[in-house]
């Protein structure tokens, strides 16, 4: 037996031929845990993108969809960036439909297809509808996409395009879990929603994001810097980094910095209150839109790999988010998507702050690619004029 679903409140222990998603006894989420944690990490490497680490993904066999997700660059930003520290970026928007969902996505629908999955359901108010109607599209399962209402129709058109059915839901995207999870309890459709309350596998997709870092950067960085919406992806760095601590590979993991949109933070809330996630009843208007979740899904486990890592979390401005983003694109000609770039805007800040020391080496975690939100960069409209068709009217305008 490759691993085990442990119940993250009963403690009981359930077999990886179960293919449970949540536990059947209290009805809490799941963990998987592998039998042996000495497992080497990148055993396959014959096999595509994240797929060289199989030994750590939650399949039977090498039968599962991929489409060359993983394997995304780590980028040194130099000189050109205006800090003390040393940063690096992982650019997350190579990935095949533009983010880092292709991660769990990979994973989440090769493990349905496994089980024998009728069909996938996802919730998405933004990136996650596209990746996984892209791979169950690939695998040839049918895909039914929940989105509030309210979501742009650019939005969802990239997941239509795949032949995902759109169903849009009156209400928000803590409304679409839910009834994402309701569709999955009633019919032969496997809950592919990126919340590990509702799908253990889909974090064993997005672990491989530290056992990149790690390869890439040859040793442990002091702070790994991630946005956070439902808390997965940073859960899901966290337990690449205690795995592989676990296993001895390295002697200590970094520190995590949780980054959100000022306007819509309730994990930053809870860090620097009294611990306890609450939804938020009044949420602003970000340009993070794909982050901003009232209430985090998975927030008490986020929390709880930052406080194991002595992390922090921190908030920034709408100002702060788009200084980072013409900043990534002018200088490093990185194009983040608003959510992505709040990683860099978090390190930054904690610097000036005093959290983050002199000389240490970060890491920002770019979720997306900015062709997801192209316009946010209208503002870059200032650099184009209009000439008369000739040489001389072209001369004057160049300086």
């Amino acid at each position: 037996m490759k691993y085990q679903l442990i119940c993250q409140a009963c403690n009981k222990i359930f077999s990886s031929e179960s293919g449970l998603y949540t536990c059947p006894a209290c009805q809490s989420s799941l963990r998987v845990e592998y039998v042996d944690p000495r497992t080497v990490f990148n055993d396959h490497n014959h096999l595509p993108g994240i797929w060289k680490y199989f030994s750590k993904l939650p399949l039977e066999s090498e039968s599962f969809i991929s489409m060359g997700e993983g394997s995304t660059p780590l980028l040194h930003l130099g000189n050109r960036t205006s800090s003390t520290i040393d940063i690096w970026v992982k650019n997350e928007s190579l990935n095949p439909t533009g983010t880092y969902k292709d991660r769990p996505a990979s994973v989440s629908v090769s493990k349905a297809k496994e089980l024998g999955a009728k069909g996938v359901v996802v919730a998405s108010d933004g990136n996650a509808a596209p990746a996984v109607a892209a791979y169950a599209a690939k695998g040839d399962v049918p895909c039914i996409v929940l989105m509030p209402q309210k979501t742009p129709e650019l939005r969802y058109l990239q997941a239509a395009a795949y032949g995902a059915k759109i169903i849009l839901i009156d209400g928000s995207i803590n409304d679409c879990l839910d009834i994402a999870r309701e569709i999955a309890n009633k019919t032969g459709y496997h809950n592919c929603c990126t919340a590990n309350t509702v799908n253990p596998y889909q974090i064993e997709g997005n672990k491989t994001l530290s056992f990149e870092i790690l390869d890439q950067l040859l040793e442990v960085p002091d702070w790994v810097a991630v946005p956070v919406g439902g808390g997965g992806v940073l859960s899901a760095v966290g337990k690449g980094f205690q795995e592989m601590k676990k296993s001895g590979r390295i002697e200590r993991i970094p520190r995590i910095l949780a980054v959100q949109a000022q306007n819509c933070a309730p994990l930053v809330a809870a860090f620097s209150g009294d611990g306890v996630i609450r939804k938020l009843e009044q949420v602003q208007d970000t340009i993070a839109i794909t982050i901003a979740l009232p209430y985090p899904p998975d927030g008490e486990m986020a929390l709880d790999y930052i406080k194991q890592s002595n992390g922090h979390a921190i908030a920034v401005t709408e100002e702060e988010i788009m200084s980072s983003v013409f900043h990534l694109s002018g200088k490093h000609g990185i194009l983040s998507e608003p959510s992505g770039a709040v990683s860099f805007s978090g390190l930054m800040k904690a610097h000036d702050q005093g959290i983050i020391q002199y000389g240490e080496k970060c890491v920002a975690i770019l979720t997306g690619s900015g062709l997801k939100t192209i316009e946010a960069f209208k503002k870059g409209l200032e650099n184009v004029i209009s000439v008369p068709n000739d040489i001389e009217s072209v001369l004057t305008k160049l300086n």
